[in-house]
Order: structure tokens, then C-alpha cells, then sequence
């Protein structure tokens, strides 16, 4: 195989990216149908999985879903529909730092670069057009998808529309919307939605929006750049498909993870080809549980006051001085070290709060408070607590072996 193919390969399998998409189709799946389970059949995944801030998944599972769904519910207008329920805050860290963004050119700027965590499966680009006066959006496929391509297209250029008006204001308007696509018979309908003028039949899709900068109220450079050095650290090493989908079935089932077969049913697969697979990814079904108890393990020890022999207890471990070894391995630092030392980086806000690390291997960080839940029309109105709440949010979890 050539190596451009192999890295195309590679990419497409590669689980990093949000399921923003996948949680609205599943909502509107519940609601109108069809069956959830129908759709996620061969995933591993529970619709209930969708909300975990853990779940990364990847372009090839993302578009098994979209295919499914657009079988059963072919109008393209549904893109439409779905992009217009998004809330910027589904989007998690990249949400906080384009909401703390100076201006709606580094906003945008902040997308793109972590466009594929934002949970977008059509590759995003900008461009400043001085003749045109314009900022320019494109969105083009990134694997050769012709059959859900039309409507990936629709919903990201709605869903980048729909979170910048909600950052900006929603008396804020594109300049223009270009389609790559033939003009559809309800071609009104798009301009109703989307707030501005749509050209179909171009040669590329974009969005156009006024060059001139608009300042974002809630600007904080502090808050942007600590939420880059987050997302480029819980990407550091992005896992595959495979050992995505059997950590989310090993988290669901806590205490006591089910035979690799019985795994590998849940996707479909034989459990040869399933522990060939996680070979491939450079992993074991005994390691993925490993990793799991020790994710769990920090997780207790840090956003909670348990004693530690109730923790040693809840996760297998014989008491908690085995407790304390394995977090010192993991660390470096005792267990009551790190619960002190989170605790105080909690205390001095978002600059402070991250990951400790030990042995080479990512740390979850204190959860200081819930994440916000609700998202504002203004961007003045997300109130310097919410961002405080986002920024404490531990970056997601990696597969190890």
C-alpha cells in the first residue's frame, strides 16, 4: 500500500474527535426516529456513551453513523436542523477558548486548529480575502465519502454559522454562504435558517463573514492559551478506533469488564480479529484494564474527599497501602500529596489547573465544578465562573498500553 495511503488509512481510524454530530443525530433518532441501536449497531457504543467527556471516536465510525441515518431519513435539510440545536459549549475546551478569544479572526483561527477535537468530520480552512473584505470558511471532505458528503457539508458550514452568532450575538450575520452543491427545491428554506444570501453550484463551500474584527467581550488571552496547551496535551497521543471503543465499553461496565469476546460480539467481530486489532493499535485487552483502574483510581483520589481504604476498596485494590504504592508509581507523589497538590492548583484558578504528571503517563486533573450547562446567545453573558468550571474540566483520556 502506498505510504499516502497508509497514512489516510491511519487517519481515518484515528479516534480524536468529539461525537458533537453523533449525540444530535442520536437525540433526533429517539425523537423521529429510527431506533438508536440501529444506527450504532457494531460500535460498541450506548447512545448513553455519547455524553461522556472521555469518548473520542473516529472519522470511519462517525460516518457508519451518518451513512445509517441518512438511509432511513435522506433529506439533506436535516443537516440544517441539526446545526441549529448545537450548543458551542458540546464543543468542551475548544468552546471556552474560542469564547475567550479577542476577536472573531483568532476565534476562528482556534476552530481550525482543533477543528477535528471539535468533533467536525469535513476538514476546516481560513483565509482573508482583502478584496472581497471577507474571512473565508471552507469546508471540504476529507476522505472520499461522495454518498454523506453533501450532508456533512450542510451541517458543518450550518454549525460553524450557528456557534458564531452565538458568540458573537444572533443579530450577527454571514456576508454569504457558498455550496458545492446542486439548488435544491427548498433552497429558501437554507437562506431562512442560515440568517443570510446562499449561492448553490459554486466550486467550493464556504462561509463568508465580514473581515473587519469583531471584539468578543469575554476575551481572556490567559484562558485561550491554556486551553491550547490542554488540547495539544490530550492529543499527544490519540488512540485508534478499536481501543477507543473497548475503554468506553470497559468504563460502562465500572467494576467488572466482560470477556474480550463478548466485546468483540458487541463490535461484530471475532475475538481474534478484535485482539488483532488492539495489536495493531499497540495495545492489550489486559492493559486497556489497567489503564481503566488507574483512570479511575486518580479520578476518586482527586475530585473526591474518600478515605483511601474505601477507594482501595472500589478499585480492587487489597488495602490501601497496595493503593499507595500503585499511586506512587503512577506519580511519583503518595495519595494524599496528590490530592493536596490539586487541590491547591484548583485554588489558584484555570492557569493553574492541568495535569500531573508521573512515569510518563497523563493524570487526570481535580473536576473544581460541574461544566456549565447552558450556553448564551452573547458571549458576555458566559460569566467568568462558568469559564472556571470549563477550564477544571480534566482533558480526555488516552488508551495506553
Amino acid at each position: 500500500m502506498p505510504a499516502k495511503r497508509q497514512r489516510q488509512a491511519r487517519d481515518e481510524h484515528r479516534a480524536d474527535m468529539a461525537p458533537v454530530l453523533l449525540r444530535l443525530l442520536i437525540n433526533e433518532a429517539q425523537a423521529n426516529g429510527p431506533r438508536p441501536e440501529l444506527l450504532l449497531r457494531g460500535s460498541g457504543l450506548e447512545p448513553g456513551d455519547l455524553s461522556s467527556p472521555h469518548l473520542r471516536i473516529s472519522y470511519r465510525q462517525y460516518a457508519e453513523v451518518v451513512r445509517r441515518f441518512l438511509a432511513a431519513r435522506p433529506a439533506l435539510h436535516t443537516g440544517l436542523l441539526l446545526a441549529n440545536r448545537i450548543n458551542i459549549l458540546a464543543l468542551g475546551k475548544v468552546a471556552l477558548g474560542m469564547l475567550a478569544s479577542k476577536n472573531h479572526h483568532e476565534m476562528l483561527d482556534f476552530l481550525v486548529e482543533f477543528q477535528r477535537m471539535a468533533g467536525f468530520a469535513m476538514a476546516l480552512s481560513m483565509q482573508r480575502s482583502l478584496p472581497l473584505q471577507q474571512i473565508q470558511v471552507e469546508v471540504a471532505p476529507r476522505f472520499d465519502d461522495p454518498d454523506i458528503e453533501p450532508f456533512l457539508t450542510v451541517f458543518t458550514i450550518a454549525a460553524v454559522n450557528q456557534i458564531t452568532r452565538q458568540v458573537l450575538g444572533s443579530n450577527f450575520q454571514a456576508a454569504r454562504i457558498l455550496l458545492a452543491l446542486p439548488r435544491p427545491p427548498d433552497a429558501y428554506e437554507y437562506e431562512l435558517a442560515l440568517g443570510c444570501r446562499v449561492s448553490f453550484g459554486a466550486r467550493t463551500s464556504m462561509l463568508c463573514l465580514p473581515l473587519p474584527p469583531m471584539e468578543i467581550a469575554a476575551a481572556e488571552p490567559s484562558v485561550v492559551e491554556r486551553m491550547r496547551e490542554l488540547l495539544h496535551a490530550s492529543n499527544a497521543q490519540p488512540g485508534f478506533e478499536h481501543g477507543a471503543a473497548v475503554m468506553q465499553i470497559i468504563r460502562r461496565c465500572q467494576d467488572s469488564a466482560p470477556p474480550l469476546a463478548q466485546i468483540a460480539a458487541e463490535l461484530n467481530i471475532s475475538e481474534r480479529t478484535l485482539r488483532r486489532k488492539l495489536r495493531e493499535e499497540g495495545l492489550t485487552y489486559r492493559g486497556l484494564i489497567n489503564e481503566h483502574r488507574r483512570q479511575r483510581t486518580i479520578a476518586l483520589l482527586v475530585q473526591s474527599s474518600t478515605p483511601m481504604a474505601e477507594i482501595a476498596s472500589q478499585t480492587g485494590y487489597s488495602s490501601p497501602r497496595s493503593l499507595r504504592r500503585a499511586v506512587n508509581r503512577w506519580t511519583g507523589s503518595g495519595p494524599s500529596s496528590v490530592r493536596r497538590n490539586v487541590s491547591n492548583s484548583s485554588k489558584d484558578g484555570p492557569a493553574a489547573t492541568g495535569t500531573a504528571q508521573g512515569g510518563g503517563t497523563a493524570k487526570p486533573a481535580a473536576r473544581a465544578h460541574p461544566p456549565a450547562s447552558a450556553t448564551a446567545a452573547r458571549s458576555r453573558s458566559i460569566t467568568a465562573p462558568a469559564c472556571s468550571r470549563l477550564a477544571a474540566d480534566p482533558p480526555p483520556s488516552r488508551t495506553l498500553p
